[in-house]
């Protein structure tokens, strides 16, 4: 082999050296992906409408903020199991025949799901689903509380400000299963939310921010 090719092979293990050496650095001081987070938000919250069969009123929850906490476990590299709460105090209106507010209830939303992450660092958009119950309580003597079933879904980004901290923008939609006459708020039997099918609708966009460790 000429001196020629030693020297150029020389300069090629030079060159795959730091090559690898740089790789290793590289890979030492990557930030490890967080494995929790929690959060806190408001938001703003409306839907949840029906009609009386019996006398034909129509009312609905009046749109409102709303509040929680929601948590995350990461369980795998774009996977996490999320914990939410989230809080309505709202108040219920009839809209037809005539307008009027009537009293005041309470809408909380308690889900635990799976959020999917697209990214794993810098700016996170993400989808969600959940399920859990609604927890519906009217401010009003003689009204029942009343827990349902629901599931949620929904999605957001996560913006990231420092390494454990960030802000979080989402929107939401809640189906609430209600029984087999497709009533809430009830009172001696009779209910004001009627709707139709089994399902009543709530929509919510939040704004907030987290803690990742």
């Amino acid at each position: 082999m000429s001196r020629v090719g030693k020297t150029e092979w020389g300069a090629g293990a030079v060159v795959l050296g730091l090559l690898a050496c740089m790789s290793a650095r590289a890979q030492d001081t990557v930030t490890p992906a967080p494995k929790f987070s929690i959060g806190a938000f408001v938001g703003y919250r409306g839907g949840g409408s029906g009609t009386d069969p019996t006398t034909g009123a129509e009312y609905q929850l009046a749109a409102a903020q709303s509040y929680g906490l929601v948590a995350d476990f990461r369980v795998g590299p774009f996977t996490e199991v999320e914990v939410l709460w989230s809080q309505q105090n709202t108040r219920v209106q009839q809209t037809a025949p005539v307008n009027a507010q009537l009293f005041d209830v309470n809408v909380g939303y308690y889900q635990i799901g799976g959020t999917y992450l697209f990214t794993t660092e810098g700016v996170q958009p993400f989808m969600v689903a959940s399920l859990g119950a609604t927890y519906i309580s009217p401010q009003q003597a003689g009204y029942q509380s009343e827990t349902k079933f629901s599931f949620g879904i929904g999605g957001g980004v996560k913006l990231p400000i420092g390494r454990h901290f960030g802000l979080r923008l989402e929107a939401r939609a809640y189906g609430t299963v209600l029984n087999n006459d497709s009533s809430a708020v009830c009172t001696n039997g009779s209910c004001l939310i009627h709707v139709s099918g089994n399902l009543m609708w709530q929509y919510e966009a939040n704004a907030g921010v987290y803690l990742s460790f």
